[in-house]
């Protein structure tokens, strides 16, 4: 389940509503994958006079990773979510090893990297599987990217729930939500639905 955080702070609503019966873990992130919005990122070599590489970006919590289910085939994953604007570590895909001129992901773990507009350089945590982050429509094969970690940057509280009674969890996430934020209502989706949706929008657009 996504949900719309709409300027409300991340740690108060991860908090609140990651106590609910029904509720694993709990994540956020700036966009979601594959639903038509994202932002970018230039990235070179530590040293390198090249033009620095164009790459899908988006900002996560670490649990992020683990809710999306995919695997860090090097490296490791973000030691806990980073409190601070100050950026010390990213995780790439196989996609951006490639571009980014790697012989292998082992290799580029442990690599310092440029990051354009900062400026300190950041080292390369660890590198997860290829996945399609934006819609095939505008990529047909999957391009780099970069996920990045700092505070302050998401939009959206990504929940990860058991297999227990979803609709009866949804009317838990209105009431905890009107208690936190009783101006706004509860904006959410489920990640596949949402998916779905943009497609369609965008084919009916095309």
């Amino acid at each position: 389940i996504n949900i719309e955080l709409q300027g409300n702070d991340f740690d108060v609503v991860s908090n609140e509503i990651g106590q609910l019966s029904g509720v694993e873990k709990v994540a956020g992130c700036q966009h979601l994958p594959a639903t038509g919005i994202s932002s970018g990122a230039s990235i070179r070599l530590e040293g390198s006079e090249d033009e620095h590489t164009n790459m899908g970006s988006f900002y996560i919590h670490p649990n992020f990773i683990d809710i999306l289910e995919l695997e860090i085939v090097a490296g490791k994953n973000f030691a806990s979510y980073n409190k601070s604007n100050i950026e010390r570590s990213i995780i790439i895909n196989e996609a951006a090893v490639t571009a980014l001129g790697f012989n292998s992901s082992i290799e580029a773990v442990g690599s310092i990297v440029e990051l354009k507009g900062k400026d300190q350089n950041i080292i390369i945590a660890g590198v997860v599987n290829d996945f399609r982050h934006r819609l095939p429509m505008f990529e047909e094969e999957i391009g780099p990217m970069v996920f990045r970690n700092a505070e302050g940057q998401f939009s959206y509280l990504t929940l990860k729930t058991n297999d227990g009674d979803l609709k009866s969890l949804v009317n838990d996430i209105e009431k905890k939500w009107a208690e936190i934020d009783p101006t706004h209502p509860l904006e959410y989706s489920f990640f596949d639905e949402q998916m779905a949706a943009t497609f369609e929008i965008l084919t009916d657009v095309i």
